[in-house]
């Protein structure tokens, strides 16, 4: 399933586990899966569009063109723990992005 979706915000991380000397690396990156950027205020009183973090492969370092920037996500389904989640799996980047006030 290919998404377009808007990266906020992107980190890499290299930890290494003190137990088994193994180093866990990635970048945790926030981003809304959409581009579409309606206010929406839902029946529990929230307001506004939801970001998701999620953590995605080192390699993706080179594709992270600009921040925050539109791209394409490709997710695939997974099961983690039972239950059912995406997770992306490729990524290629669309457009730059640049807010605007709305008076």
């Amino acid at each position: 399933m290919k998404q377009k979706c808007v990266i906020f915000y992107a980190m890499p991380y290299e930890i290494v586990d003190e137990g088994t000397g193994k180093t866990n690396e990635g970048i945790s990156c926030t981003y809304l899966p959409t581009t579409e950027l309606v206010p929406i205020i839902n029946d529990n009183g929230s307001m506004g569009i939801a970001t998701v973090k999620q953590s995605v492969s080192a390699d993706w370092i080179d594709k992270l063109v600009q921040i925050p920037g539109i791209y394409d996500i490709d997710f695939k389904m997974e099961s983690v723990g039972g239950k059912p989640m995406l997770k992306p799996v490729d990524i290629a980047f669309v457009s730059g992005v640049k807010f605007q006030e709305v008076k």
